[in-house]
């Protein structure tokens, strides 16, 4: 029963606290085969008519499923997060580039530079908005 009472906690503490589950997560990995391994083996041992060791069992595999589960969205998440800043780069080169031919034309008098920064604000603004 001390066992059970000492699982719960880690079992919540890896559940609920999200953002230190990436820094423990090799921890509650560790402590949920740990607790595992122990359940498994109070149920070899004969121990299986007390409730103990199976609730044992019951939390490291639910822990198992909940780091895995955080690990997965992380991971999508992470991916998701790497498209949008691949994509913010490449819409800001362009309107750099296009915010630099703005000067040159501005410096060389050739076109109407006020006109010119308008339309590439314009085409900027639209194109956030997709």
């Amino acid at each position: 029963a001390a066992k059970v009472v000492a699982g719960v906690p880690i079992f919540l503490f890896g559940v609920f606290i999200r953002p230190l589950q990436s820094y423990l997560r090799l921890v509650l990995l560790l402590l949920a085969s740990i607790h595992f391994s122990t359940g498994v083996w109070q149920l070899v041992a004969g121990q299986e008519k007390v409730l103990g060791p199976a609730l044992v069992i019951f939390f490291s595999l639910l822990m198992f499923f909940f780091v895995a589960y955080t690990t997965v969205n992380r991971m999508r998440l992470l991916r998701r997060a790497t498209e949008v800043a691949r994509g913010d780069v490449a819409a800001f080169g362009e309107l750099w580039d296009r915010e630099l031919e703005a000067a040159r034309a501005y410096s060389t008098g050739k076109v109407d530079s006020i006109g010119r920064i308008e339309r590439i604000a314009a085409d900027a603004n639209a194109g956030a908005d997709k």
